[in-house]
Order: structure tokens, then sequence, then C-alpha cells
């Protein structure tokens, strides 16, 4: 045992004049009596009148002595040394995946993981340092190298869980790596679950790993899978829940479709079986949602999302004075809502098609299909066509049993590139080509053809339609926590907002050729992208889901198996143990005893 300030010992004066005041002679007011009665109980204590008495121990002396003694060895700071957990020089892994936000310890398991973390920094060694990584899918370091205890304490206190899973392979690698040089007193420390990503990618460890697990055994039913299909012109949602916990649970599922309830499905899980559940979702749809409303050890993954209208919705305006084979195909394009129109007239659509309709004079931009644009051309009887296979626009487009009778010699520009060609008797002709990025020209009227009857049709409009929208605002309809989105601005956006799932916006300007990543998914639900193109908007929806089973097992791994080279060696440490803070309550609570005492008058 020693004191970090022993100086502090010298309060000890204050103990003999503790003593010295039961010494002292009592001063008395003088006093008019009319009665010699009274003269009896101060001749009692004529003892006390004089300088000084001679010192009769009470329980009060008692209290304030031994008061005074924990007050003074408390402000000296005592210490105990102990056997240290941590080396000179150590990194402590803090569990901070969604497992970490289960309630089978209170108030929670990152709670508990905190405590466990304060009570390592208290036994940090003297002159040790110590390192605080946060385990998440992307290790993020908190505090790197610091010696001061409340330093380290104070961000242990500042660092919050996350909602997804955690990369254990590269948490290590980060600690390895800055433990490097360090190797003769270094250790690892990993508090949490158990449960990582990576596990069997471990590197073997130049230093020693301990592991404290955190946690127990827990009930928890969690939606593993979510999903919307169009069966049979019916759109249906498939989900499938999970039982993690150690004995059998009643499940109930609760579908909702754009924040409204649509259906309700039970059944009972036996402990690690899963069961699928479906229900009918209403065609105009574009969200749907399942709950499982009964309480459990983690809230977390009791949700889930999944878009239902698919995740672009393109607007085509079809310019025709009929023609049933082109709407069908177009019709045909995922996410497209085709509207059709006799005559042009510049709206909010991302793509207009011409057939056999004159486009409009000057310099438009939008973006245009046209089918035989009329005009003074020389019509000529078409023999074969000639495809360049190699173009990505006819990828599956097969010409083989596709005829024209005629078509018209069109000059396209110079920048053109032709996909089809047609053979006739006066040397080949262009039959199929783009033109920049915002124009398809066929060169012969669909009437003209029997290529609306083939199957080539539908894939070759379907290809065409995908060159020639603008990308879908994101890359993909469905993440994981902390997974990165690609948000790709339509070609005139000129503002991008992201509407999280608590409400909160995230948005800035955009530039030409700007396709800026989006990283704070961290919350599950939904993530609504809006963009400014023009004078109106375009909306985009994706989910961002748990379906994690390294999250959703809540029973803790109780040994982590990690590979460590030979050469890496415990290194046995002593640290020192406060113990003022003991003697401190110790004090405060004789304080309130001697109040007691005095009041009771003992």
């Amino acid at each position: 045992m020693g004191f970090l300030v022993p100086v502090a010992l010298a309060f000890s004066a204050i103990i003999p004049g503790i003593v010295a005041l039961y010494f002292l002679k009592l001063k008395r007011r003088e006093r008019e009596i009319s009665s010699t009665w009274l003269w009896r109980p101060v001749l009692l204590d004529r003892q006390a009148n004089s300088l000084w008495q001679r010192l009769r121990v009470s329980l009060l002396l008692l209290i304030q002595l031994i008061a005074a003694a924990a007050l003074i060895l408390a402000v000296s700071h005592p210490f105990a040394t102990v056997k240290a957990v941590t080396a000179g020089n150590t990194v402590l892994l803090l569990d901070a995946t969604g497992a970490m936000q289960a309630t089978d310890t209170e108030p929670n398991r990152f709670e508990s993981a905190r405590a466990e973390a304060r009570r390592i920094i208290s036994q940090m060694p003297a002159g040790g340092k110590m390192t605080l990584v946060l385990l998440t899918r992307s290790p993020e370091i908190l505090l790197a190298h610091a010696d001061s205890r409340e330093a380290l304490r104070q961000a242990v206190e500042n660092a919050q869980p996350t909602a997804g899973d955690g990369d254990l392979a590269q948490g290590l690698a980060l600690a390895n790596s800055l433990l490097r040089g360090r190797e003769q007193d270094g250790q690892i420390i990993i508090i949490g679950s158990g449960h990582y990503r990576g596990a069997g990618e471990i590197a073997p460890s130049a230093v020693p790993v301990t592991y404290i697990p955190i946690g127990a055994a827990a009930p928890n039913l969690a939606v593993s899978t979510l999903t919307t299909r169009l069966v049979e012109g019916q759109l249906m949602a498939y989900a499938q829940v999970s039982n993690y916990g150690p004995a059998t649970a009643p499940a109930t599922a609760e579908f909702w479709a754009d924040g409204t309830l649509v259906g309700v499905e039970r059944q009972s899980l036996e402990p690690g079986a899963s069961r699928a559940f479906s229900w009918a979702v209403p065609p105009d749809a574009r969200a749907v949602e399942v709950r499982l409303p009964a309480p459990d050890a983690l809230a977390l993954d009791n949700r889930a999302w999944a878009l239902a209208a698919g995740q672009q919705r393109s607007r085509i305006n079809l310019i025709s004075v009929g023609n049933p084979f082109l709407l069908r195909a177009l019709q045909l394009i995922p996410g497209a809502e085709v509207t059709t129109s006799a005559t042009f007239k510049e709206g909010d659509f991302d793509l207009y098609v011409f057939d056999r309709i004159k486009p409009p004079d000057g310099a438009y931009a939008g973006r245009m299909l046209l089918i035989n644009p009329p005009g003074p051309a020389e019509e000529r009887f078409v023999g074969k066509i000639i495809p360049q296979k190699s173009d990505p626009l006819l990828r599956f487009v097969d010409t083989a049993d596709v005829h024209i009778n005629v078509a018209n010699v069109h000059t396209p520009s110079p920048d053109a590139r032709v996909l089809w060609e047609g053979e006739t008797e006066k040397g080949s002709i262009p039959l199929l080509w783009t033109e920049g990025n915002d124009r398809a020209i066929f060169g012969f009227s669909l009437q003209q053809s029997d290529l609306p009857l083939r199957i080539a049709f539908p894939v070759l409009m379907q290809n065409l339609a995908g060159w020639l929208l603008p990308p879908a605002p994101v890359d993909a309809p469905q993440v994981a926590p902390g997974e990165s989105v690609a948000l790709r601005p339509w070609p005139t956006a000129t503002r991008l907002d992201v509407k999280l799932p608590d409400g909160s916006t995230q948005g800035w300007e955009i530039t030409p050729g700007m396709n800026p990543p989006y990283l704070e998914t961290k919350l599950p639900g939904l993530y609504k992208v809006t963009q400014q193109v023009g004078g109106g908007t375009r909306e985009a929806t994706f989910a961002v889901n748990l379906f994690s089973s390294l999250v959703s097992d809540l029973t803790p791994v109780p040994e982590l198996q990690v590979p460590v080279l030979p050469e890496a060696k415990a290194v046995q440490t002593e640290a020192p143990m406060d113990i003022w803070r003991w003697l401190g309550w110790a004090a405060l609570a004789l304080v309130g005893l001697e109040w007691w005492v005095y009041r009771r008058g003992y």
C-alpha cells in the first residue's frame, strides 16, 4: 500500500485539536438567580469550569476522531497494489455492434461494457498507455496512446453503440498496427459479445489477446428476411422470422403498407428455428414494413422494410397516333410510368418516344427515342439486317428471325453509333443508331416489319430505355447499417436531400458529374432521396435493414479463438487500486452518524 499524495498526511495535526476541545474550560454566561436550589447542578459541574479538565472518552469524540482520520487518509490518495489486467501498452477493443443494445443486463450490454472498460482503465499501470478502439463494421480509434485515466474514461463515456455488426479481423489488424514496435509490453483486450464478421480471416496477433464476454443467452425474435414479389398479378410480401432465444416462443408478424396495417400472422418458433410469413400487399403500395410487436431482449431486429413499387419511377411520354405493340413494350420497362398523347408538349418526363411524329425543332435537350421520323427520305427494300453484335445495347437481341420490308434512307450525325444496318440493292443503309447520349433512332416504321412480334423487340426496348433513362438515384434498394450508398444525381439535378428515419434531413448542392457516396446509414429504416430537377423533384427510397445473425444471436461466445504468434507472451504488471473513494464515503457516513449521536444526546 502507498500514498499518491503523502504530504496530505500533514492534516493529521487537526486530531490533537479535536481532543483539546474536550479539555478546554466551559465558558458560561453570568446569571442572577433567586433560588439556591439551582446551585446544586452548577457545583456538580465545577470540574468543567477549570481551564483544563480530565479527558472523558465519549462516543461523540471517537466518531469525530475516526471521521477526521478517514478524511485525512482520503486526501492523501492511498492505493493498494494489485495484479493488472492491462499491460504497459494496451489496445482496448470496445464492442459497439447492435448486439450491445440488448437489455439482458441492466440497463443494456453497452453500459455493462462501459463499466468493465472503466475498471480496466483504473488498473492501468504507472507509465502505461492505452488506446481505445470502437469495434464496428469499420473500427474507429477513439483515443490513441493515452496515459491519462480521466481522458480515457471520458472517451468511453462519449462512445455510442451502432446498429450493425462488427469486423473482428479489421479490429485486430488495426490493434496490432497500433502496437507495432511496442510488442514487448503490448496487449489487446476485447470486451463484447464475441459474434463478429471476419472471424475466419484473422491474422495471428503479435501480442496476447484477452477476451471479456458480456451478457448471457436471452430471448430474441428477429426479422431475418423481407422481400416483395409479384405473383400472378398480386404483389406479395415475404418475411422470415428467426428465433435466436433459448426457448420456444410465439411469433406475431404485422405487415404494414405505407404506414397502414394490412395483415397479421402468428406462428410458434422453436429455438433456432425460422418460419416464413407472407401477405398480400395493395398494388399501389410503395413500401412494406414487418413488425414483431412482442418485446424481447433486442428491439433493433424487430422491424424491417422493403420497397414494394421499385427503386425508381421513370416517366415516359409516348407521342403516337396509336401503336399498341410499342405501348406494351414501354410498359414492360421496370418502374416505367407511360403516358400517351397525340402531340408533343414539354412536361415533367424523363423520356419522349416519337412514333412517326416529327420531334420538336430547336435545341431541345430532352432524351428522345425516334421511330421513323417523318421527312424527305428515300424508301428502299431491305433484304437482310446486319447488327453490331459486340454493342452492349444489342445484348440478348436476336435478329435472325426479324424481317423489315422497307426503310427510309437517313443520314446520321457524325457522332452517330450505328447498331443495325440493312442490305439494299443500292448498298447498306442505317436502320437503328444512336446520337450523342440522349437520342436513339429507328430508320423504319414498326408497321413495316415483324419486329414487334418477336422476342427481340421488348429486349431491345429495355436495352435502349436503360441507356436513355437517367440512372437510378441510388445503386442499391437495400443495404446493411453502416454500408455506403452511391447516390447518382439525375443529369440536370441541382440539389439533393436525404431524409433519415428519425426525421432529420441532410442535403447539399449538386455540380455536374458529382456522385457523392452516402455514409450516414447508421439507423435502420427508410431513407428518402429527393432531387431538385428543373422546376420539379425526383424522389427515390432505399431501406437499411439489420438482417444479421451476428447481431441477433445474443448468446455470447464463451471463448474467442484468436491465433497468436509463438513469441507473443503475456506480460504480468502491477497497478495501483484507488482506495480514497471508499475512505471518503466512510468519512461522510461518520459525519452523519456524529450528527445523529449529538441529536440523541449520547
